[in-house]
């Protein structure tokens, strides 16, 4: 860094104690960013000089191939409500709430963010808001990017939107329903389909951009003499084929399967009892075979596989009690579950898990690098282990602590493949931040299969305030090889140089081994603090607990205070302070 230096001391008539300037002084902060308001077009990194930006515009290297993954790091974390990560194509996309959305390189570093708002059409309550929360970003990147939202304004029903050269559309494709869409998929020629409920209670398709001609579930039901049907599960393929399984009247499970440009498809009573509720959205009971037909779980202990009008039932594994089917490349089916089993063509093999715990996610089978998960809650399936198999050997995944918190374990939530053991995975921990007993808040993280030089801080900060520029890289937490610690203990609007903090000095005036503690203004992204430095934690907890009855509404982070992990993270020191003698 490049310092100006500063020798104003002084000291306050008061107190015993003052904070006096060292011989340290400003740098300039990283200029803003300026979003960008259309997702088209070249983006600008986030707060990058035009060297950096130029620099951002070649195409990173690929990773080089090492041996398996044997852990996960994280890559985004901090309190961001509803914190998820979508793989749109190629693009690892990071979004929460209803428009914080980041594009991020293949090491975890912010490529752009994506100026987005989504607003609900439904005018505004004093009572609830109506900010959509994004549940899922799909379709094509940057282009013809789609949005699965709950709509929270409107009694937590699900919603969509598209993006347009306008910008964002919400789709609305049911004339006479007001529920909105339950789900959105790509499909071809770069069509988007919306899987919605209209009026009557009946399923029902449509083509919300493109012209390609939807499938139509009426058609379906009524082969089946149907008149109320309710779905199960919905796999979409983008070379056009669709498959859905569903229920007549609570009774039988039918599959119907519709063909690109096909409106009335081919419909099979699978003939066994079953409802949709509490139904799967991500088609994990239905699986393509890499060639003309589908895998189909029905009832969770049914297995069928074929195409068009044309399906024959595979006996499962004695206690099979089926959650998800995955396919690998050879075309055999791997059930997970109440076990995890894989069919060679002939037979199934059961594969042995430590624990013997249910599989609440199969993943990666597709590329040949089988991931699972197992345990978890019972009611989200949240937290459990994570496992690679080595062939039939499972071998455990570690699961980092939380990157700012230290000592929060993260509990595990879905994971997305990008490539062959190429992984994202979305976690929650819970920080009591006012001691034991009182109610927790909810940290979300992002977390990447492979190393991250730097984890990005997004969310709300000590004073409950949000970040002013999300998705920043933030300096890690205080645990391991860090030899000091830096706590932040307020934030500040603007910097003065006269001022001597007589209130803090005041609250730390009988505060003994003050002189072993840096109290530095610093610079993290475009927000600024007021923070202290030491070796000694029990000296550094001290402070806080003085310094935070001058703003109860305050809660002090603890994060590494070495020189080097404030490096990495980009912090920008603007003066540096001590606790001196009073003349």
């Amino acid at each position: 860094m490049n310092h100006h230096h500063h020798h104003v001391l002084f000291a306050l008539c008061l107190a015993p104690l003052s904070l006096s300037c060292t011989d340290h002084g400003t740098e300039a902060a990283v200029a803003p960013e300026a979003p960008s308001q259309a997702i088209a077009g070249t983006p600008t990194p986030p707060g990058a000089t035009a060297e950096e930006a130029s620099r951002a515009e070649e195409t990173p290297p690929e990773p080089a191939v090492g041996p398996p993954p044997t852990a996960l790091h994280v890559a985004v974390e901090g309190r961001c409500r509803n914190m998820g990560v979508s793989l749109v194509g190629d693009d690892v996309l990071v979004h929460y709430e209803g428009g914080e959305i980041v594009r991020l390189e293949p090491d975890g570093r912010p490529a752009e963010r994506v100026a987005v708002t989504l607003a609900s059409q439904d005018p505004p309550t004093p009572w609830v808001q109506t900010l959509p929360q994004i549940e899922q970003l799909g379709g094509h990147y940057p282009d013809a990017l789609f949005a699965e939202v709950m709509e929270s304004g409107r009694e937590g029903i699900l919603g969509g939107y598209r993006h347009t050269p306008n910008g964002w559309v919400e789709v609305r494709p049911f004339k006479d329903s007001e529920n909105g869409v339950d789900q959105l998929f790509s499909w071809y020629d770069r069509s988007l389909l919306a899987l919605g409920t209209v009026s009557d209670g009946a399923p029902r398709f449509a083509v919300v951009r493109g012209k390609p001609k939807g499938p139509r579930f009426d058609r379906a039901t009524a082969k089946a003499g149907c008149t109320i049907a309710q779905v199960v599960d919905v796999r979409v393929r983008e070379q056009g084929d669709v498959v859905a399984t569903w229920t007549c009247e609570g009774k039988h499970v039918f599959v119907t399967h519709w063909r690109r440009d096909d409106l009335a498809g081919n419909t099979h009573d699978l003939g066994v009892a079953g409802n949709g509720w509490g139904r799967r959205t991500d088609g994990s009971t239905i699986a393509f075979d890499g060639k003309d037909g589908f895998y189909v779980v029905a009832a969770s202990t049914k297995l069928w596989h074929g195409h068009d009008d044309a399906w024959t039932e595979i006996a499962l594994p004695n206690g099979a009690d089926v959650r998800t089917i995955a396919v690998d490349p050879q075309g055999h089916p791997w059930i997970g579950g109440s076990l995890l089993a894989r069919h060679d063509g002939a037979a199934w093999t059961t594969i042995p898990l430590p624990e013997g715990k249910p599989v609440v996610q199969l993943a990666g089978v597709e590329l040949g690098t089988p991931w699972l998960r197992t345990g978890g809650r019972e009611y989200d399936g949240v937290g459990g282990r994570l496992w690679r198999l080595d062939g039939e050997t499972p071998v455990e995944i570690t699961v980092p602590a939380a990157a700012f918190f230290e000592g929060e374990a993260l509990r595990l939530g879905e994971l997305q493949f990008a490539g062959p053991d190429d992984v994202w995975a979305e976690a929650e921990f819970v920080v009591q931040r006012r001691g034991k007993g009182a109610p927790g808040r909810y940290y979300r993280a992002v977390l990447h299969s492979r190393p991250v030089e730097q984890p990005l801080r997004c969310g709300e900060l000590i004073d409950g305030r949000e970040l002013t520029r999300s998705y920043v890289p933030w300096p890690t937490a205080s645990g391991g090889a860090c030899a000091s610690r830096l706590s932040l203990l307020m934030r500040r609007k603007s910097w003065d140089d006269a001022n001597t903090y007589p209130k803090i000095t005041k609250a730390l005036r009988s505060v003994a081994g003050l002189e072993a503690v840096r109290f530095v203004e610093l610079e993290i992204g475009q927000d600024k603090f007021l923070g202290a430095i030491a070796t000694d934690a029990a000296l550094l907890g001290v402070v806080h607990k003085k310094t935070k009855k001058l703003r109860p509404n305050t809660f002090p982070e603890t994060v590494c205070g070495d020189a080097a992990a404030l490096e990495r993270a980009g912090v920008v020191v603007h003066r540096e302070l001590a606790m001196t003698a009073a003349p």
